[in-house]
This record gives structure tokens, sequence and C-alpha cells, in this order.
């Protein structure tokens, strides 16, 4: 049996548990350097101050959604996990030593609809080993009780998080060779912030305002772990892009010169021509979503159309054509049009994501859309699998399956619910954000009653025998 340690949650601080240091190249945007030049997890740099940018900062300002978000102010007790022994160095020839935690939910969101109640998530060496109601967990594993839901780390395949100096070059329009996550700050608050809502995984994106912004990253909000280094080429079709004071000053030119770089298909053009790139499109308008799919049927190439809000009036040329829609996440005055309209889309079956801009709005886009008779399963599956496939990494986050990674959240309550909230969220299989405060009750899933009022506290047990 092991022992149980408590803290109470007043101690905690809510905020990312401290990560080890990271090596980290720091490369402004309008930098040419090509992202195969530098290598993000292996170089160092001396220490770059902090952000203070209000990017990733909550805009939320309306008295009546704070009411619908509010949280109890008690001070419940928060167990803490006995950290797992890191394994030592095995002797050559010698078996790796294997690092196991078993975690025990009242309810396990596998991310594609499925759920398991009391269910097991056996982790070894940080990537789920088996889930299920009925796993065989080895003699002497640390157990740990949850009482909640478990889901997936939220995958946000778009983000705004790196400061706006590190995403636009206001005197180019087209920057092929940026390479956006050499701008990835590990420690920045924008990350923690995104951790705290539930968010383990994003895609570093650039801004709207440049033609070509670029190659995406895919990182994960604790520990500094780059997944992807070579995502996406963003590119936009949108107002941002058209600029009187640089080329290109025109829609005609911009698409004309598209058109030309991907005729000529010199490298990244050619990656993404091959199948071996694929594109984010900022769209937000009508004549933008039709200008990205017109360009990419001749060019031959798909991918995400970023911002569609009007998409679900769009079907005509959307619907199993192969573009998945990333919408942002917009605060409470959005109009009813384009929550009509989003609604539509994502009832029509097609393939969608969010974008990530603060906590407060990706929880007011899922909210309009369940309002709207979007079934929460398919929200979820956006928030997860959906968004691991579009980020280029569906294979490894995004489910509670057998060899992903151990990306996990435990929520209060369902985890569409406003009145939920993340208590413990896990990467590789480490705790690394605890919630200081808990609800004051839980409100019913979306679809049904939880199957439990989550409880403030964690247990460590025996090993399951």
């Amino acid at each position: 049996m092991r022992a149980v340690e408590r803290v109470p949650a007043a101690a905690s601080t809510g905020r990312a548990l401290p990560q080890p240091a990271q090596g980290r190249r720091f490369v402004h945007l309008a930098s040419r350097t090509r992202l195969g030049d530098l290598d993000p997890a292996s170089a160092v740099l001396p220490h770059i101050p902090k952000d203070e940018s209000m990017i990733g900062q909550t805009f939320l300002q309306a008295p009546f959604l704070l009411a619908l978000l509010a949280l109890g102010t008690g001070t419940p007790e928060v167990a803490v996990d006995a950290p797992v022994t890191p394994a030592a160095e095995s002797p050559a020839g010698a078996p790796a030593a294997r690092e196991l935690l078993a975690l025990r939910a009242d309810v396990v969101h596998l991310g594609d609809g499925r759920t398991v109640e009391n269910g097991t998530v056996l982790i070894e060496n940080g990537r789920i080993r088996a889930v299920g109601a009925s796993v065989d967990v080895p003699s002497g594993t640390p157990t740990v009780q949850l009482h909640g839901h478990l889901a997936p780390g939220f995958v946000l395949p778009h983000s705004s998080l790196l400061p706006i100096a590190e995403r636009f070059d206001a005197t180019r329009g087209f920057l092929p060779d940026a390479a956006i996550v050499h701008a990835f700050r590990p420690e920045s608050d924008a990350l923690s912030k995104a951790l705290a809502a539930g968010v383990t995984t994003v895609v570093l994106a650039p801004t709207e305002g440049n033609v070509v912004g670029g190659v995406t990253g895919v990182v994960k909000t604790a520990g500094g772990r780059v997944l992807k280094r070579r995502a996406h080429l963003a590119l936009s079709m949108s107002n941002a892009a058209v600029d009187d004071r640089r080329f290109p000053t025109s829609f005609s030119g911009l698409t004309t010169e598209l058109r030309r770089l991907f005729t000529a298909g010199e490298g990244v053009y050619g990656e993404v021509k091959s199948g071996t790139l694929p594109v984010l499109v900022a769209a937000r308008e009508r004549h933008h979503v039709a200008r990205a799919v017109d360009l990419g049927a001749e060019m031959g190439f798909k991918g995400a159309l970023i911002g569609a809000a009007l998409a679900g009036e769009q079907l005509d040329i959307l619907d199993k054509s192969g573009w998945t829609v990333v919408f942002e996440t917009p605060g409470p005055n959005i109009n009813t049009r384009i929550q009509e309209a989003m609604a539509d889309y994502a009832k029509s079956g097609n393939p969608f994501a969010f974008s990530y801009v603060d906590a407060d709005g990706m929880r007011m886009a899922t909210a309009q859309l369940l309002r709207r008779g979007v079934s929460p399963d398919a929200v979820l599956r956006a928030l997860t699998v959906t968004g691991a496939q579009v980020a280029g990494v569906g294979g490894r986050v995004g489910q509670i399956e057998r060899g992903f990674d151990a990306d996990l959240v435990l929520w209060s309550g369902h985890p569409l619910e406003l009145s939920s909230a993340p208590v413990v969220v896990y990467v590789d299989g480490k705790a690394v954000h605890r919630a200081s405060t808990r609800p004051a009750s839980t409100r019913p899933a979306p679809t049904r009653p939880a199957s439990t009022r989550a409880k403030a506290d964690t247990k460590h047990t025996g090993a399951n025998r």
C-alpha cells in the first residue's frame, strides 16, 4: 500500500508544475533560415526574457458567461501523485527498466465517442499500454483513483500563442522558409494557460498577414517537446494578406502569384504539390474559401481552412471535398448567422476542429455548437481526434488508445460542460498541472447525467492484484 500524500488546494498555484530546462532556438519569423538547419530540441541560446504581450490572455468579460464559468471558493484537498521513480540506466544488453502507472477514473472518454465506465488506463514509459474496464495491472504498479471524467488532452491544429512579432513580417508577403517552431518558448505564460485549460498539443502558426507565412510546428504545452517541426505550409487568402504597401496589393495578384509558385513547384511548394506537406489556409469569408478550394483543385492540394465561420453556407463546395474546417473560437458576442453556419457545418458530417486563442473562447465555441444541436461526441472528437489528424500527429495524440502518448486530463465533470474544469493534466504520463480550486457543483453531462459527482481528491492505492 502506498502512502497518500495530501496538500490543501490553497497551497497549489494552479499553474504548470516546473519543467526541466529545455534548450531552444529563437529565430525571428523574418529570418530565411530553413527549418532543417536548426534543431530546437538540442540547441541552446541564452535566456530570453518572457514576453509580456497580451496574447493568450482571456478577453472574456461578459458577466453572464462569467457566471456560467464560476468556480467554488472552498479549499478541498488535492492528493499529490507519488512520483514514479525514473528508470536507472540498464547495463549493456539488459532490458530497459519500465515506469508503470495505472489511472482509474469514473468515466474514461477515449476521444472517438466511446466511453468506459470505471475504466483503467495503464501507462508505461509515458505511453498508454492498455485501457478498459478490466485491465490487467502488474503487481506493484502505482495506482491512482481519479474521481471525475478522464479524457484525452485537447489538440488544437491552429493557435495564436506566439507573439505577433514572431509570426508576422510586414515587409514581405511571402516567407516560404520561415520556421515558426524556432520561436517556440516552452516557459511562456500563454502555453501555461492553454495547459490549464486542458490543451496538451497545439500547432504554432503565423498570422494571416502574409500570403505565405512559413512552415508551422506542432508542440506540447508542457515539457518543451516538439512533436513535428514541419507540419504545414501556412497560406492566407484573407483580407489581411493584401496590402497596398507591398506585393500583392490585390486578390487577383495574390492568386496569380500563388499559381505561379505552385506551378514552378520549387521548395515547399513542390512539397505541397507532392502531398508531403499539407496546407493551413486562412480563409475567413465566403470568397476566401471559394478561392482556396479552387486553387487547391487546380494545383492538386488540400488541407485545412482556418476561420471559415460561414462554411455551413458553402456545403455545395465543401461537402466531402477533403478539406477540414478549423473554426476560430470567438467570444460571447458572435452573431447568430455565424453560430448557425458553424452548427450546420458541424452537423453535416464533414470534419472540423478548433483554433486556440484562449480558454474562454474555446469553451464558448463548443457550448454554442452544443446549444444548436451538434452532438457532444462530434464536438469532443473535433477537440481531440480530428485536431490531431489535422496537426499531422493523429497516430500519437488525441486518443486514449494503446501506443498513444499518455496526454490526459481529469475533468470535474463532462469535459464539455461549462461548469466542469480540468483538475489534473498529465503529459507523457506525468502530472504537470493541478487546479487550485474545484467547482462548487457539477452539472449533468450534455447528453446524459454524469455517472458520478466529481470529487477533489485522488488516492493512491496498492497494486491491483
